[in-house]
């Protein structure tokens, strides 16, 4: 199927950025004195900050956030990674006349500071953040502002992802859903979240998803 538009997670997507997230956290968790697990840390890992401050840190946001951000920033050149061949990717859907977008959950602090020192900006025609929708994923929301944003159709989309949480949003929107088995998912359970695609690499994308 041809795809006029191509909508993307960022962590665990795109980037490989879930352990620098899970670094930051852990480094909160023991400087606020806050007790977690590493359940935790996997959940936390697809929730936006905001909401993690709220569950794990109520009446301390502020702090949790400053806190958060600190470790986050600190370490963020040395661990942030885009995955291999993902450039190229984008820059090939690009030259078959694709618009691009990034719709995540991340901050958009973490999101600016990520795609500028990566370099993939210039790739991407819209960017949907945590701060840019009330509701978040898996609430079809931000996809849906992504896809007003580009005057575009849900029955042209083609969302991508790492999460459970992300096929939900997709369907919910009336896209259709992509998940790849190189994130942060569980891959074994993915199945029953019926995703039109299973990625295992980017040439897969190419070759049989985007002509």
């Amino acid at each position: 199927m041809s795809y006029k538009v191509v909508l993307f997670d960022l962590d665990g997507t795109l980037v490989d950025s879930v352990p620098l997230v899970k670094k930051a956290y852990q480094n909160v968790f023991a400087e606020m004195e806050i007790p977690w697990s590493d359940s935790d840390i996997s959940k936390l890992a697809t929730l936006p900050i905001k909401e993690s401050a709220k569950i794990y840190a109520e009446r301390r946001e502020n702090e949790f956030l400053t806190c958060f951000f600190n470790h986050y920033l600190r370490e963020h050149n040395n661990m942030m990674k885009i995955f291999p061949g993902t450039t190229e990717m984008l820059q090939l859907i690009k030259n078959r006349g694709c618009r691009i977008g990034i719709v995540t959950s991340k901050s958009r602090l973490g999101t600016d500071t990520c795609l500028n020192f990566l370099g993939i900006t210039s790739y991407v025609d819209v960017i949907i953040t945590a701060d840019d929708a009330v509701h978040h994923k898996p609430h079809p929301e931000p996809l849906n502002r992504a896809l007003e944003m580009l005057s575009s159709s849900s029955t042209d989309a083609l969302y991508i992802g790492d999460s459970h949480l992300d096929i939900i949003a997709a369907k919910s929107a009336g896209i259709k859903a992509a998940y790849v088995t190189w994130g942060a998912g569980n891959n074994n359970k993915i199945q029953q979240y019926e995703p039109d695609y299973i990625i295992e690499n980017w040439d897969q994308l190419l070759d049989e998803i985007i002509k």
